[in-house]
């Protein structure tokens, strides 16, 4: 348990430093152009395997700042993030509007709502 806290506590300080998602979520390459060509990179590996309009729903566990959550949301009909670091959520709630995120244990989920 103690291993989660720090966990929980470092990324609640990085999303206190900075609200761009790939610093918060340990996905930052160092500069805009490296961030730029991850993302891109990221989202063909994704619609590689995801077909627009799929439709459904979507549980992104470990969610971070919405980094990845941004991509996903274009294939599915609602998505909802969860993780541990209630400040790495407050970002993505923020970016993502039409997204749910929920502060949880992705090992329990015990705040999912029921009909999810």
């Amino acid at each position: 348990m103690e291993d989660i806290k720090n966990w929980v506590e470092y990324y609640n300080m990085k999303a206190t430093k900075s609200d761009d998602p790939l610093e918060v979520s340990d996905m930052h390459l160092g500069d805009s152009v490296a961030n730029r060509l991850f993302l891109e990179s990221e989202e063909d590996r994704m619609r590689g395997l995801l077909q627009p309009g799929m439709g459904g729903h979507l549980l992104d566990l470990g969610c971070s700042a919405g980094t990845c959550t941004a991509l996903l949301e274009k294939y599915f009909d609602s998505v909802t993030g969860v993780d541990l670091a209630e400040k790495t959520i407050a970002i993505a709630e923020k970016r993502l509007p039409h997204c749910t995120f929920i502060v949880d244990d992705i090992t329990k989920l015990t705040k999912l709502p029921a009909n999810n």
